[in-house]
């Protein structure tokens, strides 16, 4: 009677380990669904937006003078 007992014992443990393994996939399966539900609504709910169309002034273009530097002790007063 103890080897029916075992047998019965590890047939119960290979159930519950199948059903753990099957409730796992369906646990997944609804997840991926749900996911990809989701990624489908938030890509429809966005609005299209505009593509960036730059705008130029011709200020945009035009360099700025080169700042007018002195050096010091260079000037002619001190040559003569």
């Amino acid at each position: 009677m103890e080897e029916s007992t075992v047998h019965e014992d590890e047939e119960a443990k290979m159930e519950k380990f199948f059903a753990l393994v099957k409730s796992t996939r369906e646990v997944r399966e609804q997840l991926a669904g749900t996911s990809e539900k989701k990624e489908r609504a938030t890509t429809a709910d966005k609005p299209q937006s505009t593509p960036w169309n730059p705008t130029f002034v011709l200020e945009d273009f035009v360099e700025a003078p080169a700042p007018v530097v002195e050096k010091e002790g260079t000037s002619k007063e001190g040559e003569k």
